[in-house]
């Protein structure tokens, strides 16, 4: 495991990179166990989906989170699950 000095450092300075809507999506991924739906991410954040779907890409495109799975959850259409990396 890394050590909690060197996490710390390393957010410090992805944190000024990000911008608050960014930093909202990513901590509430990490608090959700660093998994989740886009979807699932919405509904804790009480915010259409459609709001927060770019953040997500931006994020990725940061390289902090990356497609984990599909979760093809009956009933439902299949829907990525993204973790924090």
């Amino acid at each position: 495991m890394i050590p909690l000095q060197t996490r710390l450092a390393a957010w410090q300075e992805v944190r000024k990179e990000l911008s608050f809507r960014q930093r909202e999506v990513f901590l509430i991924l990490r608090q959700m166990g660093g998994k989740a739906t886009m979807h699932e991410v919405a509904l804790r954040l009480f915010k259409p989906l459609n709001t927060i779907s770019g953040r997500f890409s931006e994020l990725r495109e940061k390289g902090l989170i990356e497609p984990a799975e599909i979760d093809r959850t009956p009933g439902h259409r299949p829907r990525t699950v993204w973790r924090v990396r």
